[in-house]
């Protein structure tokens, strides 16, 4: 496609006057959504965001649409994207997915991505904040164009938790804030039921962009690290959350689902989590809990080994997801035995250990372990079909994972190479004083 020097239109003023057309069109794009969501057609539990989809529903004809397109075709920083007679749409693919895209879908993509993005990251919605999201998109196409790597927005929604208005929690993994709008349960693709996203974490992940118009192009391979930091993002977030408060409002939020908003995709971009509990309950963080929140999601961005893996999914699971608290006993011991078990260990072996590990004063430590039998006791009870009053069963529940939380918060406390021993190791270590 040959350019002319001198373009008759400028795709700047092209794309914020479409971009103040769709934001004025808000209220039918939010409808649209709210009756795609059980449906299957919209992102899971984005109430009041804005799916691609409708936008293409609602934006397939107009003339500011097509005033955009016609500017970016002759664009010489997008001759890459445009029409090419007799060839295919250009693929544009990262290590998260692609789609096939002409210049109209490019376009699309770019101001509904710069919709979403704001409704997430933005506490003003205007035109002007719109804008300036639809323009940071189409500089990111031009260095798609130009073969460099761009950021895109990844956005994790969290269940179990609410926040203070305005709060932002900082973590190494990216900022978690209230959602935009907690509209109450809503329902997945398929009408799978989940529980309302309360919060989101918002990241940024930089990635290579892949152009071809070949008819079958070669993707391009996952992301190791994209992969890996959503899994602990799922694994270890609850748990920083789960250590920093203690007491009654312990809690531990959930992710409900994980979407990625590139300037180029105009599909549904979310996937869902891959856990199947449901938070019991929605604790509010306050003010004062976020330092420690922070202190501890740091803590174990930099230190969490593979072999805590169990522990923490047990300490999640018991305090997010039980409803039945025979299940939350259960869970949290297993914690226990994660921390201090081995193959054949015996309840003393076990509660031994833990005693030594969570209270320091020789004093306690007998009554403490005479405790922790107990409620091991009533854990075996459980799990071999005895009746156990559920008043105890749920008391005992309490106190194993408060037990939980204070080990792992102890072995933290130690030197590193505490975290990286075996459960039989520590246990051993702990018992024989070493």
């Amino acid at each position: 496609m040959v350019h002319n020097g001198s373009m008759s239109t400028n795709p700047i003023r092209e794309l914020t006057d479409l971009a103040i057309e769709m934001f004025d069109a808000q209220p039918g794009m939010e409808r649209f959504l709210r009756n795609s969501i059980s449906s299957g057609l919209g992102d899971p539990v984005l109430d009041g965001a804005f799916a691609p989809n409708g936008v293409l529903l609602e934006f397939h004809e107009g003339p500011a649409l097509d005033k955009a397109v016609e500017a970016l075709e002759k664009d010489p920083a997008m001759e890459l994207f445009a029409s090419r007679e007799g060839e295919q749409h250009p693929m544009l693919s990262s290590a998260m997915g692609g789609s096939r895209q002409d210049m109209r879908g490019l376009v699309i993509s770019m101001v509904a991505s710069a919709l979403r993005i704001m409704y997430f990251d933005s506490a003003e919605q205007t035109p002007a904040v719109l804008v300036q999201h639809v323009i940071e998109n189409y500089e990111a196409l031009k260095k798609v164009g130009r073969s460099e790597a761009i950021s895109i927005w990844v956005v994790h929604g969290l269940t179990g938790v609410s926040l203070p208005a305005g709060a932002q929690i900082a973590t190494p993994w990216g900022i978690v804030k209230p959602a935009p709008v907690p509209s109450g349960q809503n329902f997945y693709p398929m009408g799978i039921f989940r529980p309302a996203t309360t919060a989101v974490l918002l990241r940024s992940y930089v990635c290579k962009v892949g152009v071809s118009r070949d008819e079958s192009p070669t993707m391009l391979e996952p992301d190791v690290e994209f992969f890996s930091t959503d899994q602990r993002i799922r694994e270890l977030l609850p748990l920083a959350f789960a250590l920093a408060i203690e007491g009654e409002r312990r809690c531990a939020p959930v992710v409900t689902f994980t979407t990625s908003l590139p300037p180029f995709s105009s599909g549904i971009g979310a996937s869902s989590s891959a856990r199947l509990g449901t938070p019991w309950q929605q604790t509010l963080v306050e003010e004062a809990d976020i330092p420690a929140i922070e202190e501890w999601a740091r803590r174990l961005s930099t230190r969490h080994v593979d072999n805590l893996q169990v522990t923490a999914r047990r300490i999640v699971s018991a305090i997010a997801e039980r409803i039945d608290r025979s299940d939350a006993l259960v869970d949290a011991v297993m914690a226990w035995e994660s921390l201090v078990g081995t193959r054949h260990e015996t309840v003393f072996r076990v509660t031994a250990a833990l005693s030594k590990l969570v209270e320091a004063n020789p004093t306690e430590r007998r009554a403490l372990r005479h405790q922790l039998g107990v409620t091991y006791d009533v854990r075996s009870r459980v799990v071999h079909g005895d009746t156990v009053d559920p008043i105890e069963v749920a008391q005992e529940a309490d106190k194993a994972i408060d037990i939980a939380l204070s080990a792992t918060r102890a072995l933290y406390g130690r030197r590193p190479e505490w975290l990286t021993y075996t459960s039989g190791e520590r246990a051993d270590r702990l018992i024989l004083e070493e």
